[in-house]
């Protein structure tokens, strides 16, 4: 859709993607079905939604089948299937036979629809789809929602899609998601998506924060913590969004951000990362991680599927510098893994 101003006061969605939209030589996926916007302003009003929940890569059904997409979930030998990968790998499913699909696309330019779960014996969840709004001169509000979460099923989970918005400011007080998928079962949860809201760092710097919300959380399980989805990719181009208080859970992905020197931290009740490279946290006063969903990562953002461990990116190790106390309440989780070696 290419427009001036665009309000969307109703629900706006595309059908599901195509099982068999693959290149005939490299065999690789290609998305067909997207919501696309081209547009000078555009506004989802509080009625307005754009929802794109399991319309990405479709579940399927049989015995040991893995999921459609690039990040499809692997069948399992014999129960339920691993979780479909995305912005966050999938989660394995409880006999460890069901590998959870692997990472795909671009934290910075999403444009791939969440892939399937894998399946045995039952119909495994599919994928969230795809958007894209390109109003890079004007103002994008959302006061509604727009919604790209994988499906949860009690197979592997589907994985969030993607939603990636090029603006001059951004604006509004709805929600913006692309979770991945539960397993209500003991099959893998899918990965989150991934979401990109590219805005004018100068023009959004003039505004006040918005108070909008974020998910790109992994889908979750009834097995331990390998068989929850991973998180997925919040994307900005700068840190302004980022807080004292973290209350969006997902990765973040903010160029050139290396290091962060807040005053203080507090997780409340999501999982979050930091993936960059040797990432530092440098708190000047107390770090909390409360509530029972609250986890903080330090490290972790490579998944090898062959030893099935996960470690940060490569040798440089993450650290964590906390001049106050550190305070993990209400069941919130510290997770610090060691770098990879020997690749």
């Amino acid at each position: 859709l290419v427009a001036g101003e665009v309000v969307i006061n109703a629900t706006v969605t595309h059908p599901a993607q195509s099982a068999t939209a693959r290149d005939p030589v490299s065999g690789q996926w290609i998305p067909d079905n997207r919501v696309w916007i081209i547009c000078s302003n555009l506004m989802v009003t509080a009625g307005g939604e754009i929802m794109l929940d399991a319309r990405g890569y479709q579940g399927r059904w049989g015995y040991g089948l893995p999921g459609y997409g690039p990040g499809g979930g692997a069948g399992s030998s014999g129960i339920n299937g691993g979780g479909g990968g995305h912005g966050g790998r999938g989660g394995l499913d409880l006999t460890g036979n069901g590998n959870g699909g692997p990472t795909n696309g671009v934290a910075s330019a999403p444009e791939n629809p969440g892939s399937a779960g894998g399946c045995y014996g039952g119909t495994s969840g599919s994928g969230g789809g795809a958007l894209r709004i390109d109003a890079a001169g004007g103002a994008v509000t959302i006061d509604g929602t727009i919604s790209a979460d994988g499906q949860a099923v009690d197979r592997g989970g589907g994985a969030g899609g993607s939603v990636w918005i090029t603006c001059r400011t951004i604006g509004g007080g709805g929600a913006i998601r692309a979770n991945g998928g539960a397993s209500t079962v003991n099959g893998g949860g899918g990965g989150g998506g991934r979401i990109a809201v590219l805005y004018d760092t100068a023009a959004q710097a003039a505004l006040p924060l918005p108070e909008l919300s974020y998910a790109a959380n992994g889908g979750a399980s009834l097995g331990a913590d390998a068989t929850f989805g991973d998180i997925g990719t919040l994307s900005f181009p700068d840190a302004r969004f980022l807080g004292e208080t973290i209350a969006w859970p997902g990765q973040w992905v903010i160029p050139g951000l290396d290091a962060w020197s807040p005053a203080s931290l507090t997780v409340s009740n999501v999982w979050t990362r930091f993936p960059a490279d040797g990432f530092t946290y440098a708190v000047a006063g107390n770090v909390t991680v409360t509530g029972a969903a609250a986890r903080l990562d330090i490290g972790g953002s490579h998944y090898d599927t062959y030893e099935g461990l996960t470690m940060s990116t490569n040798a440089r190790p993450q650290r964590l510098y906390a001049g106050g106390d550190l305070d993990l309440a209400g069941g919130g989780k510290l997770y610090v893994y060691a770098a990879c070696t020997n690749v």
